[in-house]
């Protein structure tokens, strides 16, 4: 896999970049392109980087609360037996992450992401209720104990689609080289913390109050996650890093100005 332009210019390597960036552009004649990236990327790297910025800029507060969200999300499939759990699980991932790695260029980054928050949404608040019927009303829910297996697949092929892919994506898109290593840094430590506090939240209020409880949890986080996909998430499609950048900060701006 060849190396991006951008790196090649963060690294000073400027004819490489340029032949790489005629590569993706499939033309002869980038220069005007290429002095755009030269001045972006310089900009980008003499901006200081502080930990403060993470919280400034909209992107970096949206990968906190999704991870946290997503942490929670994985422990729901505790509800299936392990081996089924596992094989269904993966397999549909798998085929998941394949059908959105062709589909996210020709829709968007934001769509799917919010498809993927409001399904999720749905599914979980489905399988809340189910609990819910299950252990506070007299009803006989015996012959519909296929309805969990059905909301944990549309569940897994929803979160595959949006939140499984691309996040992972859109890291990548969002952050500037000035605060990218301290941002993932800071990601990989509260992915571990709140891995472990979802497994403990799962095991101590499906224990201790009902089963329905996490999922009507991990159902809110979902829909918070999509209200704010839909109002301050940007679309990243078709855009370079420095067009991200300043859209963020634009919209940082006009949110403290009318908090003002």
């Amino acid at each position: 896999m060849p190396e991006s332009p951008y790196y090649l210019v963060m690294k000073s390597r400027i004819a490489e970049a340029e032949i790489s960036l005629q590569k993706l552009r499939r033309k002869k004649n980038v220069d005007k392109e290429l002095k755009m990236l030269i001045s972006d990327v310089n900009r980008q790297i003499s901006e200081p980087g502080r930990y403060k910025d993470l919280f400034i800029i909209n992107s970096a507060a949206y990968q906190h609360f999704h991870c946290t969200c997503r942490c929670f999300l994985k422990k729901s499939t505790n509800v299936l037996p392990k081996d089924i759990a596992s094989t269904l699980i993966f397999g549909l991932q798998f085929i998941s992450n394949a059908m959105a790695a062709f589909v996210v260029d020709k829709t968007g980054r934001k769509p799917l992401l919010t498809l993927s928050c409001l399904g999720c949404c749905f599914m979980l608040i489905f399988e809340g209720v189910y609990f819910t019927i299950q252990d506070y009303t007299d009803i006989d829910v015996s012959n519909l104990d296929y309805l969990p297996l059905i909301g944990i697949v549309i569940f897994t092929i929803a979160f595959a689609i949006g939140q499984g892919n691309v996040i992972n994506l859109m890291i990548g898109e969002m952050f500037s080289s000035s605060i990218k290593a301290k941002a993932s840094c800071i990601m990989n430590i509260i992915f571990a913390v709140t891995m472990t506090m979802s497994t403990k939240f799962f095991q101590y209020t499906s224990d201790s109050i009902s089963l329905c409880v996490p999922f009507y949890v991990f159902g809110a986080c979902q829909l918070l996650g999509g209200a704010f996909c839909i109002l301050y998430v940007p679309e990243t499609k078709g855009k370079t890093l420095e067009d991200i950048q300043q859209e963020l900060k634009g919209r940082c701006k006009t949110i403290r100005a009318g908090h003002n």
